[in-house]
């Protein structure tokens, strides 16, 4: 019954903790199903994670722009980056003859537009994560970010 409440809130009153929590579901289920090889139910759902997190960001939750950020950054399954036999499928997911599991490829510049997003709304973790990413380049940006972060906690 509690599901039931969690889809109701997300879907007919579009509650971001809502749509966030029920992305969150969907890529638990996902893992389960990379694990029994069912590699086309866990593209659809993490394909609907990614839905969620962005309809999440879109109605102001910084935690969904993050979980998508996050997700866009590792990709999914996270680490998994194959070279040379993965074909693109023009929308960010990919084929490997080897590797079946391989469903979204990182994309780190999609990331940190993402994350950036997360950091409008004020999220710390995503100052914190980009602020690290960007301290190789020696950006004064990157130590703002840091500062802003850490007197938050």
């Amino acid at each position: 019954i509690a599901q039931s409440w969690m889809e109701a809130s997300a879907f007919q009153h579009e509650h971001p903790k809502a749509l966030v929590r029920l992305g969150n579901h969907a890529l638990e289920k996902a893992n389960a199903q990379v694990f029994t090889s069912d590699n086309e139910s866990a593209a659809s759902l993490v394909q609907k994670a990614m839905e969620l997190y962005e309809k999440a960001g879109l109605k102001g939750s910084a935690e969904g722009w993050f979980n998508l950020g996050h997700l866009l950054w590792t990709g999914y399954p996270s680490g998994n980056e194959e070279a040379n036999t993965n074909t693109n499928n023009n929308d960010g997911s990919m084929d490997n003859e080897n590797d079946r599991a391989t469903i979204i490829l990182p994309d780190k510049t999609k990331a940190l537009e993402i994350f950036r997003k997360a950091i409008d709304l004020g999220d710390y973790d995503a100052m914190y994560f980009v602020g690290v990413q960007e301290l190789s380049s020696s950006s004064s940006t990157a130590i703002e970010l840091i500062k802003k972060a850490a007197d938050a906690n």
